[in-house]
């Protein structure tokens, strides 16, 4: 007898509580015979409540738990995932670099995308009873599932085309996030095309959008390796009117740490980035015996893209200490300019 312990609790509860009322599909012979296993795909799920359990609560995860039996009846689905990578190849004589494209699945699905499903709930504070039924009834499923990744689809090539406008309009914040809804709703088709295969095998690759569910898979690749794509930035830089000093140099690492590479020329660039700046000694202190020295460094900063347009102009100022002398405490200032610098042209040129 299937929930015999959960069955006998609730012959034992209803004596003590003769008034509660079980719903008909709490028994397993009415759900055999109204919901016959060649006709839906059910779940069923019966627990007793604990002193403390809220009824939501234990209802929610019942739930979950009756979708998870529900799915176990269709079948489990797979998780895709694909890459896009060049691979360096040496042999023999020859050395190039070649496109590897490579995928591999992984079993799961989300029971909370599958069309049509009906519940019913019980719940009882008296004799601490809960229970969900979930079912589906088989026939026109994979229609129904049909319809949804057509929408899915939709949607998704909605979103990859203003992932391909945000990043044409070097909006990478934006770009960033539309790819990544378009990842989940990848990941949602594939669950549903995963799902009707299992459900009808007799599917071809045109019921279930292979074509174009392959294309878009490409087309987040593509839009992600170019999101992720260095800028390229031309830089001049003067220090006290020198064209070669420590803050350039500073600054190119500063900048190639956030992924910012500077080109020799400006035609090569996206953007051109102008920084003129000066250093001075400030004062000291001395705090009990050890003298601290302070500099400032000013810079004037100009950004501006490859048509003259200024993207970015202001002046910052930062202050250094040391305590072993004023060159020391004007590096440190000048290292504080290179840092903001790197963030603010970072800003401006991968938002």
């Amino acid at each position: 007898m299937r929930n015999g312990l959960l069955i006998l609790l609730l012959l034992v509860s209803g004596a003590c509580y003769p008034k509660t009322e079980y719903p008909e599909w709490m028994n397993d012979d009415y759900r055999d015979k109204t919901f016959p296993s060649s006709t839906y795909y059910c779940g069923y799920v019966i627990a007793e409540m604990g002193k403390d359990d809220a009824v939501e609560e234990t209802l929610d995860r019942l739930r979950q738990s009756a979708y998870g039996k529900l799915l176990s009846q269709i079948s489990v689905t797979i998780q895709h995932s694909a890459s896009d990578n060049t691979k360096e190849v040496v042999g023999g004589n020859d050395a190039y670099s070649e496109n590897v494209y490579s995928s591999s699945t992984q079993l799961s699905t989300r029971m909370t995308e599958i069309p049509g499903i009906e519940v019913k709930t019980f719940a009882d504070v008296e004799t601490r009873m809960a229970a969900v039924f979930a079912y589906v009834k088989k026939d026109g499923l994979a229609a129904k599932f049909q319809r949804q990744l057509i929408a899915q689809i939709t949607r998704l090539n909605v979103r990859l085309e203003d992932a391909e406008g945000y990043l044409n309009s070097s909006n990478k914040t934006k770009a960033r996030e539309t790819l990544a809804d378009a990842r989940t709703i990848l990941k949602s088709a594939e669950d549903t095309r995963n799902t009707m295969s299992a459900i009808d095998s007799r599917l071809t690759a045109d019921d279930l959008m292979e074509t174009e569910w392959r294309a878009a898979e490409m087309k987040i690749i593509e839009l992600e390796k170019e999101l992720n794509r260095s800028v390229k930035l031309a830089l001049k830089c003067l220090l006290d009117d020198e064209g070669e000093n420590t803050l350039k140099r500073t600054l190119s690492g500063e900048l190639y740490r956030r992924e910012c590479e500077v080109v020799d020329t400006v035609e090569r660039a996206e953007w051109f980035v102008e920084v003129k700046a000066k250093v001075e000694p400030y004062n000291t202190v001395q705090v009990g015996g050890i003298v601290n020295y302070f500099s400032f460094a000013t810079a004037i900063i100009k950004i501006t893209d490859t048509n003259g347009n200024v993207a970015y102009s202001d002046e910052l100022r930062c202050k250094g200490a040391h305590t072993k002398s004023y060159d020391n405490s004007s590096a440190d200032a000048l290292r504080k300019v290179a840092v903001r610098i790197s963030e603010i042209v970072k800003n401006t040129v991968q938002k």
